[in-house]
């Protein structure tokens, strides 16, 4: 876990940067109205608090941190923690201040001929208005929102309560309030995820492992699962349209979290859109083929994957002496997962041993889940495998790739990350029910959606 992120998450959640603790800084930046961050230190430990102060703070959240993350926290210092606080107060109230001056009193100021002051804190709490323009004895309110708040799921569950606000303000002060929005830096934006409806859980899962200070945007089509049934041309038009629901989200990157989705898909979206997207056949075959010892691959998955040979040519790709061995499993699997919340557990058993039972007579050593519901069914059929046999989730190979890539562009989000949120087409309640038992936890916002 990043050293920033854990200190970020810590002063967060002992409150160490609250005004309380380390003063009014947003109100007192202004009152300063400095020109270098040199200036804003000077008045912060002149006017506010001496530098002992936030020494203290640090020290408190060393104590803090060490008590309670004592594992995560090895490479941790007092004095990394002594510097964040001071670089939080000093510097990074400085570049607010220099954003919201450039964005607010240089070009929206300019741009309207008009004099824009902040608002009061009683308007920011009753009103969620955080500036205003005052024409003669009536003011207009402006409140400023991320980039992509719109689509975040607890703004949009609170829009109404804020636009009952605004109309308080306007009823109260004679002017309207208007809302915008500004940019949100790249490395937070969420990464979207989607599937045709459970299995790209397993995909969730593992990014809640790997990269757990992302935020997720997830996808499930489930009003037309499963896409193993339908034809290329339906999945196509599928995918395409969630895509374009995620990139109105303003994601970063996309995972296609669907081994039929990204059998039939992948390469065609990859070409249209700009942003990365990454599928889970490639990487999954690159796992086995690094665990093959025998070089015999068995490969269980849905009949468009199986008939299209996806993982089958990427292993020749990598390795050409490599034997494969397939076969496609029963979308009835998938029903009972999607439509029956896996109360037919015997069932399950039977259709999924019925499916590998042929692959596993081929001397096989390594096993890909060809479809990402599989590795929750694992335990229902993991007796029945012969114990040399490697099986490969192609999800923990899709999530490091992804990891990499966004290593490799500096995207990773070093901020506390919005609450995930899922967007379901079919039944989002139900699917909220199965994912808390597939998870053991609850996952976050379900809505419905129509892709």
């Amino acid at each position: 876990m990043a050293k920033e992120w854990i200190l970020n998450s810590a002063i967060n959640r002992w409150g160490l940067q609250k005004k309380k603790m380390v003063g009014a800084v947003s109100d007192e930046i202004r009152k300063c109205s400095p020109k270098t961050v040199r200036e804003w230190e000077e008045y912060y430990f002149k006017n506010i608090y001496p530098k002992e102060h936030l020494i203290d703070i640090g020290k408190k959240l060393y104590i803090k941190i060490t008590e309670v993350l004592r594992a995560e926290i090895d490479d941790i210092t007092e004095e990394d923690c002594i510097n964040y606080v001071v670089n939080l107060v000093i510097n990074r109230t400085f570049d607010g201040y220099m954003t919201e001056k450039k964005t607010i009193y240089e070009q929206l100021q300019d741009i309207l001929g008009v004099k824009i002051e902040p608002a009061p804190d009683e308007w920011d709490r009753l009103f969620n208005v955080d500036f205003f323009i005052r024409i003669k004895d009536k003011y207009l309110g402006l409140q400023i929102k991320p980039g992509g708040y719109a689509f975040i799921t607890q703004i949009i569950k609170e829009r109404k309560n804020q636009e009952e606000t605004h109309k308080q303000f306007t009823t109260k002060y004679g002017g309207k309030v208007f809302v915008g929005k500004l940019q949100m830096k790249e490395e937070e934006k969420a990464i979207g995820l989607l599937d045709s409806g459970l299995g790209g859980l397993s995909v969730f899962r593992e990014l809640k492992r790997q990269l757990s200070q992302e935020q997720i945007i997830y996808c499930g089509d489930t009003a037309h699962a499963p896409y193993g049934e339908k034809n290329d041309e339906e999945i196509l038009g599928y995918v395409l349209s969630i895509i374009d629901f995620l990139h109105q989200q303003n994601v970063k990157m996309i995972i296609i979290a669907c081994n039929t989705a990204t059998a039939v898909a992948l390469d065609k979206v990859s070409q249209k859109y700009s942003l990365p997207i990454i599928g889970v056949i490639y990487p999954g075959a690159r796992e086995a083929v690094k665990q093959t010892r025998n070089k015999r691959i068995g490969i269980v998955g849905t009949e468009v994957t199986v008939r299209r040979q996806s993982y089958e040519k990427a292993i020749r790709e990598m390795d050409p002496s490599i034997v494969t061995f397939s076969n496609s499993c029963s979308n009835q699997i998938i029903r009972e997962m999607e439509e029956q919340a896996l109360q037919n557990e015997r069932k399950i058993t039977v259709l999924l041993r019925e499916c590998i039972k042929p692959v596993m007579k081929n001397d096989i050593d390594t096993l890909i889940w060809g479809c990402t519901h599989y590795p929750f069914l694992e335990k229902y059929i993991k007796k029945d495998l012969d114990q040399k046999v490697r099986l490969v989730d192609p999800s923990e190979a899709t999530v490091r790739e992804a990891r990499n890539w966004l290593k490799k562009y500096h995207l990773n989000n070093m901020s506390q990350p919005e609450p995930d949120s899922f967007f379901i087409s079919g039944n989002p309640d139900l699917f909220a029910a199965i994912t808390e038992k597939l998870l053991g936890y609850p996952a976050g916002k379900f809505q419905k959606a129509i892709f």
